[in-house]
């Protein structure tokens, strides 16, 4: 987690082991409202409210499903495999 723009980091309070599934085959970061999203390809999403110190675990589709995502209009939409 960085605050300043890459020139400080600092590890995360909490991770739960999900939200860095399946790394590198379409995991995407959106922001927006103030909130951080990480999408992975086993159909689950990581939300974080407080700038990445806490995040929680969503499942988002049933299965593996490549996940792609956008933040629009005030709202986060994910997509993938003709579901969204």
């Amino acid at each position: 987690v960085s605050a300043d723009r890459g020139e400080t980091w600092t590890t995360p309070a909490s991770v739960p082991s999900g939200c860095t599934s399946a790394i590198g085959t379409s995991q995407q970061v959106l922001t927006g409202n103030g909130v951080a999203v990480l999408l992975n390809a086993n159909g689950q999403a990581c939300r974080s409210g407080d700038g990445g110190q806490t995040w929680t675990l969503h499942t988002i589709s049933s299965g593996a499903v490549n996940v792609w995502g956008a933040f629009a209009g005030g709202r986060f939409l994910a997509f993938g495999n003709g579901q969204r």
